[in-house]
């Protein structure tokens, strides 16, 4: 495998893959498809891969075909020190590519931001194909980057001419919370920690957007403050572009009607649809196209297979929704510290808590152990149970099969967000809910408490006294199974 870059923060999976891809063995030419939404670093590793490998690499520009093909000559030609190289077509230039050969290390090369040059020339895709025939050989080891996921992925559907020819499919998502927590140098402080990725996620571009380093002493307030709700800054408008700059995505009002509604909590699509006060049947197609552009997720019912809950990717998206918009006049009037000390009751209830939830369905996929889950977990996630005629909302329910293959009830959750210490009346409530789940639980499910604030300390007893109780605060979320 090649030399780890010490430049990377993390990604060792997708270097892995990359490297793997790129110096694997073989006369064939060989293709891999990366994909990812803007800021996640997908440039920055191809360009290391590039470094390491002596290959070439092209970022492609939004302007017209013959210009990007200029550029592609004029790039090329300074890669393979030949001047005056000048490509009459993408055919040509296809061409060439495909009387490269080489007895010794495969030729790498990158052409980034592909989505540009898709649009400007839709012929390219029919014309990379000729180099992934049984036929050809070279030892071309060909990367296709694109920030537009809806798109890049269309590159492999049924119908498309490169459908089937990649050897590899790389998605370069943003970190997960305990690997962002790390990279802005606030593992150390849970609550920290906690605040800044139920507000901005992530994204590692937008640590260099603000501090470019570790957040000076984990102080989310000040960073709210002065870059947050800072109109000069650019998380200010971010929330607005990761919308903006996805040309898949046409309606652009539809599509912010959609997550402004999964931002204030209507998380199945019957629930968007009373929110926007349209039929369920006309959100078929944007939600799609929102899951499609990696905006929104879905995540099956641990209880109903067949029932989904829609998760905004983005936890900025949220932020703006919540945050932004509504204070917009008052922030370019310059009072970002009055907005943001009344935004604090709004935040607990509508961006806090709703992550907390998220944050313990991940702790659970992720990171807890077997025994404190009660079982291999397969499905985890916010879930509805009837109750008489009522219908009751779940915060956390986690599903994992038995010996026969039939899904169990292994763990059910309560997640507080507040200032206020969880203690025994949750713990009844979750010992109340399991008790109308019928054959669905058992006495080996788990109750787990998630706290933001910690437990009261008869709580804490309980617990130490119970093997089926397990109690969770943001330092074991961070820290611990």
């Amino acid at each position: 495998m090649l030399s780890r870059p010490r430049a990377l923060f993390d990604r060792d999976r997708e270097w892995r893959e990359l490297s793997d891809f790129a110096t694997a063995a073989g006369p064939d030419n060989r293709l891999a498809i990366v994909l990812g939404r803007r800021r996640q670093g997908k440039s920055m590793l191809l360009r290391h891969l590039v470094e390491a490998t002596g290959g070439f690499y092209f970022e492609s520009a939004q302007q017209s075909s013959a210009q990007n093909l200029a550029d592609f000559s004029v790039a090329w030609a300074r890669h393979a020190s030949s001047a005056g190289t000048s490509f009459e077509s993408w055919g040509r230039a296809v061409e060439h590519l495909a009387s490269l050969t080489t007895s010794s290390a495969p030729r790498v090369i990158v052409i980034d931001e592909v989505g540009y040059l898709i649009g400007s020339a839709p012929e390219l895709p029919s014309l990379l194909q000729r180099l992934f025939t049984e036929q050809a050989a070279g030892g071309l080891r060909v990367v296709l980057c694109g920030s537009a996921v809806a798109q890049m992925r269309r590159l492999l559907s049924a119908s498309a001419p490169l459908r089937g020819r990649q050897h590899r499919t790389i998605q370069v998502d943003p970190f997960d919370y305990r690997t962002a927590a790390a990279f802005w140098g606030v593992d150390g402080n849970p609550d920290a920690a906690f605040r800044l990725h139920a507000l901005v996620g992530g994204t590692p571009a937008y640590r260099r957007f603000t501090t470019d380093g570790p957040l000076p002493r984990g102080d989310v307030d000040s960073f709210v403050i002065d870059h947050l709700l800072q109109p000069a800054s650019v998380l200010y408008t971010e929330g607005r572009s990761v919308i903006a700059e996805d040309d898949s995505l046409q309606d652009k009002s539809l599509y912010w009607a959609v997550l402004n509604a999964v931002a204030e909590g209507a998380t199945r699509r019957g629930d968007i649809a009373k929110a926007l006060n349209r039929a369920d049947s006309a959100l078929h197609v944007p939600i799609e196209a929102l899951v499609a552009a990696a905006l929104l997720e879905k995540r099956p019912d641990p209880f109903n297979r067949r029932a989904t809950t829609l998760v905004a990717t983005e936890p900025i998206l949220r932020t703006e929704r919540i945050l932004l918009a509504p204070e917009r006049a008052r922030i370019e009037r310059g009072r970002p510290t009055d907005v943001w000390e009344d935004a604090q009751p709004r935040l607990s209830r509508r961006v806090y808590a709703p992550h907390l939830e998220w944050m313990a369905a991940e702790w659970v996929l992720s990171f807890a152990s077997s025994d404190t889950v009660g079982g291999d977990v397969r499905s985890a996630g916010t879930a509805t149970i009837a109750t008489g005629q009522n219908r009751m909302r779940l915060d956390m329910v986690a599903v994992a099969p038995d010996r026969d293959d039939v899904e169990r009830v292994c763990a059910v959750g309560e997640c507080k967000a507040g200032a206020e210490a969880v203690g025994l009346a949750e713990l009844a409530r979750l010992d109340d809910v399991i008790g109308r789940m019928g054959v669905r639980a058992s006495s080996l499910t788990k109750r787990l408490l998630f706290a933001r604030s910690g437990f009261t300390s008869e709580v804490r007893r309980e617990a130490r006294r119970r093997a089926d109780v397990e109690l969770v605060d943001l330092r074991r979320l961070y820290a611990a199974s």
